[in-house]
Formats: C-alpha cells, structure tokens, sequence
C-alpha cells in the first residue's frame, strides 16, 4: 500500500492528479465525489481494493464522499481476477462485470440523492 500511496503523492505534487481530476470530473459529480476520486474506483475495479483503499488515503475526501466510494469499490472490485475465475465456472464474465459495474453507479447515484451532504 505505501508504494500506491507514494504514486498518488507523486501525481498530486507534479499536478498530473489535477489533470485526472479535472478529467473525470464531470462523470464523478453524479456520485457526489470528485474527479481524483475516479483513479480510486478505477484502480478497485481492475487491480483490488487495497490499492484503491491507498489511494483514498492520498486525496482529500469527505466521510460521506468515502461511504459512497466504498460501496461502489465494494461492489465493483477486482474484476479482472473474479472475471478469470468466472470463465473457469463457465459462467459470462462479461454479463456479471457489466452488472456489477452499472449496479455500482447505480448505487452511487442513490446514495448520492440520499445521504445527506
């Protein structure tokens, strides 16, 4: 976790994390959260919780902005791994990775509307 929580330092004192902020910024909005935010669910979806958890530690955000990036992490999380595990089951990853992900911004938009801020 140190390693990732010494990127993020990184990004943040060389202004690329401003960069990825201001990028994902207007998707992130709908979730209450704000655009650095992105790299964090981005990286709980493909590497793992962990990591992103470390990267949270590295950007300012509020508990509420946390509660709604830990259910959405929570809910869509290490998708390359459990999606390999899935093809080993004969199941359809690629039904089950899209579900989990659209569930997570589904959440994320309720419980943006209904937490209150």
């Amino acid at each position: 976790m140190i390693p990732v929580y010494l990127v993020v330092s990184i990004l943040k004192v060389t202004s690329i994390l401003g960069i990825i902020s201001k990028l994902f910024e207007p998707f992130m909005i709908y979730f209450g959260l704000p655009g650095d935010s992105a790299l964090a669910y981005v990286t709980g979806t493909f590497v793992n919780l962990y990591a992103a958890l470390a990267i949270v530690a590295g950007i300012d955000v509020t508990g509420r902005q946390v509660t709604i990036l830990a259910i959405m992490m929570g809910i869509s999380h290490s998708q390359i791994m459990e999606g390999a595990v899935l093809a080993k089951m004969k199941a359809r990853p690629v039904i089950v990775t899209t579900t989990r992900v659209i569930f997570s911004f589904a959440c994320g938009l309720v419980l943006n509307l209904v937490l209150p801020k």
